[in-house]
């Protein structure tokens, strides 16, 4: 039951993350759906085979809890569906392990530290990168000529860090995992795309170009470090972060406020569940 819950797992999330991967390059014609959806496909394996390792040490110790998290995980990743909200699964995995292991959370003050500062870093750092660039280089060729590789980019750290943090908790082999993979990418490929920026402001090649820089930086040192981000988090803050620097107006307040719900649900339910299951009569 564990292995086939973490395939579920593990072909919604990229099949969730293709879309917001591919979506924004395909909607600002930087790319063709079948060619994104490939790339990205290849970058989750390249990620997964390269990086994934250092995302273990977080869920070993909780492999006899692994139905709880994963579970938890997934009724998390349903509830934010009903809602319409974006839940990251990388903190609904973490949070269901706090409600597990409580004062024995692994990394918890790192984690915790890299949830607070990467965000507010990406929301730093993207403007003065957009500034920097659009000053020097034209931003639609290098839009075009950096698209496909920012995006296997992409793909490749969330590949290596969220990925990484599902597969130890079922011990699914290595084929199953990349199978799962393949299965969630094709079932993007097949259903109508959107994008993150959609109700924010209007993505052009330029905003994609950097926002998808500074989150594959910032989730590959993540990764080094052993903690879980979600590239949506990042993403969302690089591009307000261009937004409120450039003045734009046309940033929805609705869509900011989803995202923040989204993020609080993916903190706060997980450890609800989580809690609720520990002291069930089945529970770890």
């Amino acid at each position: 039951m564990t292995q086939l819950l973490a395939v579920l797992l593990i072909v919604l999330f990229a099949y969730n993350h293709a879309i917001l991967i591919a979506g924004p390059l395909v909607w600002s014609g930087l790319a063709r759906r079948g060619t994104a959806i490939a790339v990205t496909a290849l970058g989750y394996l390249a990620g997964y085979a390269a990086i994934s390792g250092f995302m273990s040490p977080i869920v070993e110790p909780f492999m006899d809890s692994s139905l709880y998290v994963i579970v938890t995980s997934l009724a998390t990743y349903i509830v934010g569906n009903l809602l319409d909200v974006p839940i990251p699964i990388s903190f609904a995995i973490y949070s269901s392990i706090a409600a597990l292991a409580l004062a024995d959370t692994p990394n918890l003050s790192t984690v915790l530290a890299m949830w607070v500062l990467s965000p507010l870093a990406s929301m730093a750092l993207a403007p003065l990168i957009y500034a920097y660039l659009s000053s020097r280089v034209d931003m639609v060729r290098a839009s075009h000529a950096f698209a496909l590789p920012l995006m296997f980019g992409v793909a490749f750290s969330i590949g290596g860090n969220n990925i990484g943090l599902i597969a130890p908790l079922s011990g699914l082999a290595p084929h199953l995992v990349m199978a799962s993979i393949v299965a969630g990418t094709i079932l993007a490929y097949l259903v109508r795309f959107a994008t993150i920026g959609y109700g924010l402001y209007s993505l052009t090649p330029g905003t994609v170009l950097v926002a998808s820089t500074v989150t594959v930086a910032l989730t590959v040192v993540s990764t080094l470090m052993s903690v879980p981000m979600t590239m949506t988090l990042l993403v969302i803050f690089s591009l307000l972060g261009i937004a409120y620097s450039k003045s734009l107006v046309l940033i929805g307040r609705r869509a900011v406020k989803r995202l923040c719900l989204g993020m609080a649900l993916g903190l706060v339910l997980p450890l609800v569940l989580g809690a609720s299951i520990r002291y069930l009569p089945l529970g770890p």
